[in-house]
């Protein structure tokens, strides 16, 4: 999505909210929907860099590099954002697809998988987990209505990605036993 079609969603986003404040009334309605627009649009586009190529190379040297920069730089100037969790664990999730995993560096010999990635991923997500234990996740970018604890979502990836730690799971099943993750709605295969 380029510049100008950005400008123009933003614009429309915006028109949209303030027409609705209109009818609702409030003044302070107003600036505080204007605020969320801008930071949902931020967060939004940040996400979208990802198609903006489909070359592998170019995604893991340069735009998962770039979205992992984005997210932590709108962590810093949103850190009230009920979007924080869901950003840190996109951070993991991009340091996640740019780790090669078994195999993957005899077969793309000419990318550069960064080493510490797990290493930077397990941050991020223990930091959900100690941060923001009751937070939802709230993907915009998905229409399923997931419903699920952001750090469920981060146990669960802290199993899978660490060659199934079973303390991982045994902390998911015992802090949220009506995930959807334990009860296999959302299988992932692990490494």
């Amino acid at each position: 999505m380029g510049p100008r079609a950005m400008t123009i969603r933003k614009t429309l986003l915006h028109f949209f909210i303030l027409v609705f404040c209109f009818f609702a009334g409030s003044g302070l309605a107003n600036a505080k929907l204007i605020a969320f627009a801008d930071e949902l649009n931020e967060y939004l586009g940040i996400f979208q860099q990802l198609y903006s190529s489909d070359d592998l190379k170019v995604k893991i040297e340069v735009i998962y590099p770039r979205i992992i920069k984005n997210y932590k730089a709108f962590i810093k100037k949103y850190p009230k954002s009920h979007l924080v969790d869901d950003a840190k664990l996109r951070i993991a999730e991009f340091y996640k697809l740019s780790r090669a995993t078994r195999g993957e560096e005899e077969l793309f010999p000419g990318i550069k998988f960064d080493k510490n990635s797990r290493k930077k991923a397990n941050h991020w997500l223990k930091d959900i987990v100690v941060n923001h234990p009751n937070g939802k996740i709230s993907d915009p970018t998905s229409r399923e209505d997931l419903n699920e604890p952001t750090a469920a979502f981060a146990l669960y990836y802290l199993y899978a990605w660490n060659s199934g730690d079973k303390r991982y799971l045994k902390e998911l099943i015992k802090k949220y036993p009506n995930s959807k993750l334990i009860r296999g709605m959302y299988v992932m295969p692990r490494e």
